[in-house]
């Protein structure tokens, strides 16, 4: 059995990072897309296709409140160092932007 894969991120990926980091990309609809390569998976032999879609999301709650508590433990961290300690701490930080705009929040420093 011969197994082929499609990867992909949302058409709406522009509008959730900054454009620099997309300059140049396009983002396509997502099932459009999917739909296209189907049929050239299938000419080189693929039995089965899986598509892997990365949605994002939310952040959860208790991620972003152990991220704020960090920062009230020591406001001279930055970001980075708080996204370093999550990741070791969780498996996963938010992005540094998510992160900031939650830690620049009133409540929750």
């Amino acid at each position: 059995m011969s197994v082929g894969f499609i990867g992909m991120t949302l058409k709406a990926t522009p509008t959730m990072v900054s454009p620099a980091g997309v300059k140049g990309l396009r983002f396509e609809d997502e099932a459009a897309t999917a739909n296209a390569l189907v049929p050239q998976l299938r000419a080189q032999g693929a039995d089965v296709i899986v598509v892997a879609i990365h949605e994002g999301g939310y952040t959860d709650a208790q991620v972003l409140e152990l991220a704020a508590s960090l920062k009230r433990e020591n406001p001279t961290r930055t970001v980075a160092q708080v996204a370093r300690i999550l990741r070791t701490a969780t498996g996963w930080a938010p992005q540094a932007s998510a992160a900031s705009r939650y830690m620049r929040k009133p409540c929750a420093l």
